[in-house]
């Protein structure tokens, strides 16, 4: 069974997949798709995975390392905001890839697919897949696109997801028990009376992004409004 697009795929007729293969002596499954977020389909068939990543070898320090966008090349700065670590590039030229080690030029040539859990490789084998990994996409390309989806959440899921092979998650987007924990202050409590005011509410609404919209609005009951 070869599975392409995991992620876009309806996830209830593919419950019923491994059925096909009770007559099979091999029963192989492949499974290739996109990322989207984190726990979802191809997310969750690779970190059972023995996970391998493409690795190359640095020839000046000689360490052998996968490629992080973030990491080779480029570097926060700011929030949100990154600068190449490659400081002599210029237009005519492609973008430099540089080691985590020793901050010196890394070539993308004479690699290898390296298991971070070998001992998962009999009985399933995982490969993650950027464009970071052959020379074939030019690092001035994708710094371009990078740099155009810094103001856009959508084109940014876009290249972390196709260009990078990663999961995307927008800052804020997850809502969790501790979040909104940490939202609690003494001056948001209500006062002991407030039950008293009978039909009165606040209503918080909150537009998730990049940034945090917040409006908070407090109604009174018609009764007390006369």
């Amino acid at each position: 069974i070869v599975v392409d697009e995991l992620n876009e795929s309806d996830q209830a007729i593919l419950a019923f997949a491994p059925d096909r293969l009770e007559a099979s002596e091999l029963k192989h499954q492949v499974f290739v798709s996109n990322p989207t977020v984190e726990g979802f389909g191809i997310d969750v068939q690779y970190k059972s995975s023995d996970q391998k990543r493409y690795h190359f070898q640095c020839s000046h320090c000689n360490l052998w390392q996968s490629l992080d966008w973030y990491v080779n090349v480029v570097r926060e700065v700011e929030q949100r905001k990154y600068e190449l670590r490659d400081k002599k590039w210029k237009a005519i030229s492609d973008i430099n890839i540089y080691c985590k080690k020793c901050n010196k030029p890394l070539e993308r040539k004479d690699g290898e697919w390296v298991a971070e859990y070998p001992s998962r490789s009999n009985e399933r084998s995982g490969y993650h897949i950027s464009m970071l990994i052959t020379s074939q996409h030019s690092i001035t390309e994708l710094y371009d696109e990078f740099t155009a989806a810094q103001s856009n959440d959508l084109k940014l899921q876009v290249f972390t997801n196709s260009r990078l092979g990663e999961n995307y998650t927008a800052t804020g987007v997850k809502l969790n028990l501790k979040l909104m924990q940490d939202c609690i202050k003494p001056d948001y409590l209500l006062p002991p009376d407030y039950q008293a005011i009978q039909g009165a509410c606040s209503i918080a609404g909150i537009d998730v992004g990049a940034k945090l919209h917040v409006r908070v609005n407090e109604h009174l009951s018609m009764k007390e409004r006369r």
